[in-house]
């Protein structure tokens, strides 16, 4: 995917992710954390996920869907422009930005107000299907506003055929997202 953004940060967390594996009762728990200033975001990692870090934020990969790639980095909008209606246009741009800039013949494919409507999220996805390399692909570039201002950007992008399945992984992925703000021990989390 397009590298827009230049740094790590979305408002307050650091994209740089960092990794931790808990032993519980029935098995390892492997977690990712993107640091804040107020506060830490956490996912929750099974074996089928792998992670590399990108100079503006993180990627997923999946052992099960291997052309399936899933992308957390800043917005390249941010918190300052609300999701809304009125701004819908600023976020389209931004979204055919995200694009690879090899990508011919794309068409978008489906818009959905709302796909993440957990933690006071507010949030606004856009699907496209292109060309790249004489090969159809989709993608969905998701933005996030988490409930205390920071916002993200999500790219999902897989050939045709493993879309639905890259898709699936990685919002499901983003369900395992909390939040634990300083000095609150995690069952405290939202």
């Amino acid at each position: 995917m397009a590298a827009i953004a230049t740094h790590a940060m979305a408002g307050d967390i650091d994209f740089v992710p960092e990794f931790r594996t808990f032993r519980e009762e029935g098995g390892e728990i492997r977690r990712l954390k993107f640091a804040g200033a107020n506060e830490d975001h956490h996912l929750t990692l099974d074996e089928d996920v792998g992670v590399q870090k990108l100079p503006n934020g993180a990627r997923f990969t999946f052992r099960k869907v291997p052309r399936a790639i899933f992308e957390i980095q800043p917005s390249t909008v941010g918190k300052d422009r609300p999701i809304s209606p009125e701004s819908r246009n600023t976020y389209y741009k931004a979204a055919t930005e995200a694009l690879p800039p090899n990508a011919s013949d794309v068409k978008l494919l489906e818009e959905v107000p709302s796909p993440h409507p957990i933690n006071a999220w507010k949030s606004h996805r856009f699907v496209f299907s292109y060309l790249q390399s004489g090969e159809s692909y989709r993608v969905a570039v998701t933005f996030i506003t988490l409930s205390e201002g920071p916002q993200i950007m999500l790219i999902t992008s897989a050939p045709g055929d493993d879309y639905e399945n890259g898709i699936s992984r990685s919002d499901s992925l983003l369900r395992s997202w909390y939040t634990v703000r300083h000095g609150e021990s995690p069952g405290q989390a939202n």
